[in-house]
């Protein structure tokens, strides 16, 4: 899955069902439903972290939202400005997936039984090819976009 969601990013492909807005207000309202929804999995952490005290989830989504819907606009300025970044981060999405995949008690056993140096080879190959897929991609869909417009 997280090999998948690498090459998507690089891809350029964007998901979602909200609807844009011509407005402020909904243009506001768009962005905090969409920063509130991606920012699931920190509301997870700071729950198990305050460990069932309320006065610390409260304290903790009091501060870690804001930080995320700032921090959010300061990084897609950044990415916007070096897109560099976004082909290191789906690489660094590919290590991971590698990573992962030696990990696992089944494959991960299996694959270094078959040879050792595929421990460092596999994360360092899925990180390549998410990247090399990912250009790829990116350039058929831009193809296929000029190509339609004619």
């Amino acid at each position: 899955m997280l090999l998948w969601i690498a090459v998507k990013l690089l891809k350029g492909e964007e998901e979602g069902d909200i609807a844009a807005n011509s407005n402020l207000m909904g243009a506001i309202k768009t962005i905090i439903i969409a920063d509130l929804v991606m920012s699931l999995d920190n509301v997870v952490a700071v729950a198990g972290a305050a460990n069932g005290n309320i006065l610390l989830i409260i304290l903790g989504l009091v501060i870690s939202i804001p930080l995320i819907i700032w921090g959010s606009q300061i990084l897609m300025t950044i990415m916007e400005k070096f897109p560099i970044i976004v082909m290191i981060g789906a690489g660094l999405l590919g290590y991971t997936a590698g990573e992962m995949i030696l990990k696992d008690k089944a494959v991960g056993h299996v694959l270094e039984g078959i040879n050792h140096t595929l421990h460092f080879a596999i994360p360092i190959i899925l990180a390549i090819l998410v990247i090399i897929i990912g250009k790829f991609s990116e350039h058929l869909a831009k193809e296929k976009g000029t190509v339609g417009a004619r």
